[in-house]
């Protein structure tokens, strides 16, 4: 049986994940490779792609939905970021290059965690938070220029798409929406 996303969270305490990018291992081929808050790590034997779809359906997102408003929002068609929840944003960073026409170029980093970036000749390195890095294979620009979708997703995009919590009492418009839905469903409940 495969472990889901929810029981590493669970077995890890509350530890966050930094990273998700794909690597090749032998013996296993292409797998995710997940580095957690502390530097713990684990290996999934899923693409990478696979597993940004686990993370989204076990937080109850659609991931399609998802993609379709951010090509719109950010006039890009490919390589989007995923804004999982305000702990969790993934930006995509080349991260090697592949043996194979299908395996993945690009992991995601939660972009919560980042804490620098340093140019380190052909490639960067970005440091996180609690001490960890990971070298990655583009310019210190490109690198800035996703840290700026990171921003605008974290800042603007995703207090529209949330409920609010116990800290966060302002009214999303999303609910405002599904208060009208069903105060037009009771309507015609009362009418049968």
């Amino acid at each position: 049986m495969q472990e889901t996303i929810i029981e590493e969270r669970e077995e890890m305490g509350s530890k966050e994940i930094l990273y998700a990018i794909p690597v090749y291992k032998d013996g296993r081929g292409d797998i995710t490779k997940i580095l957690f808050q502390g530097g713990r790590k684990r290996y999934r034997s899923i693409h990478i792609r696979t597993f940004i779809k686990k993370v989204a359906y076990e937080n109850y997102i659609d991931i399609f939905s998802l993609k379709k408003i951010l090509q719109e929002q950010l006039g890009q068609k490919n390589i989007l970021p995923y804004p999982i929840h305000s702990e969790l944003i993934f930006i995509p960073m080349k991260v090697r290059r592949p043996r194979l026409k299908k395996d993945g170029a690009y992991g995601y980093i939660n972009f919560i965690w980042i804490k620098s970036i340093e140019k380190r000749g052909e490639y960067s390195r970005i440091y996180f938070r609690d001490g960890c890095y990971l070298d990655v294979l583009q310019h210190i620009q490109s690198i800035n220029r996703k840290m700026m979708q990171g921003t605008w997703l974290r800042d603007c995009f995703l207090p529209r798409f949330t409920y609010p919590t116990g800290a966060n009492k302002e009214e999303s418009v999303c609910r405002e929406e599904l208060q009208q839905i069903i105060g037009k469903l009771v309507k015609v409940y009362k009418e049968l």
